[in-house]
């Protein structure tokens, strides 16, 4: 079994607190005993009554999440509150839970080198503020290929874009919501951006400065981060019993 404490070290360790952005809210957010030990994990984007029902049925100890569940300040713990009351039924389960967000999209081998290996990009740099994202090179293609293949390696749905009229040879990539992201992958000689989350308004602007962009979707440019994390726990800790819970939080018909 590992204790708890030594999990979030071993977290810390390759996703320091100092590299999370200013205004975000991860680390070690519900835990009654951080020295309490376990033998099970579960990971998951998001903390919701289906990741602590999963991880009830496997007798789970702690959730590591990479989106925090409490994110904006909360003045009062009832269950009134939705973040308050998801964090009540974890200590009431025994369940501590840790999140790695900003920290982990930042971090070698995190979310966005991930995305970045599945995209086929080489000549890896990173771009944009706190250093978030990253261009480098990949096989000259064009915009809807280059959308067909992020929908197959990503297990997306489906994928919006825009048609560009130009060949693509230098990808740039931003999880989960990047649209704020276009112009700067722009300066540093993107011809398109794969991201999440983008509006009506980013589409006309990419369309505007003469960049590509394809939105693949928040959960499926950050979900291949929880099987890395997996076998990074597994490795640390042999004795860990670990368990992936994909639930996006969105469905498409």
């Amino acid at each position: 079994m590992a204790r708890i404490i030594d999990i979030f070290k071993y977290i810390e360790e390759f996703a320091p607190t100092e590299n999370r952005c200013e205004w975000d809210n991860d680390g070690l957010q519900v835990c009654s005993d951080e020295y309490k030990s376990t033998d099970k994990v579960l990971l998951c984007l998001d903390v919701t009554n289906g990741a602590i029902e999963a991880a009830k049925m496997m007798g789970a100890g702690l959730i590591v999440s990479h989106h925090p569940l409490i994110f904006s300040p909360i003045n009062a713990i009832n269950k009134s509150i939705p973040e308050a009351r998801l964090a009540l039924k974890l200590l009431e389960n025994g369940i501590s839970h840790i999140s790695a967000h900003t920290r982990l999209d930042r971090a070698s081998g995190g979310v966005n080198e991930r995305l970045a290996e599945l995209m086929g990009i080489s000549d890896m740099t990173r771009f944009g503020e706190d250093d978030i994202g990253i261009i480098g090179k990949v096989e000259a293609t064009d915009c809807k290929s280059l959308a067909l293949f992020a929908k197959k390696c990503l297990g997306a749905p489906s994928v919006a874009f825009t048609l560009g009229d130009k060949p693509i040879t230098k990808l740039a990539v931003v999880c989960g919501s990047g649209k704020d992201f276009l112009e700067s992958a722009l300066s540093v000689g993107a011809d398109a951006l794969l991201t999440g989350d983008v509006s009506y308004t980013a589409f006309m602007t990419a369309e505007r400065l003469g960049i590509a962009l394809i939105d693949a979707g928040h959960f499926y440019t950050e979900a291949p981060i929880l099987k890395v994390l997996s076998d990074k726990l597994c490795e640390r800790f042999p004795e860990l019993d670990t368990s992936v819970y994909y639930e996006p939080i969105a469905e498409e018909v």
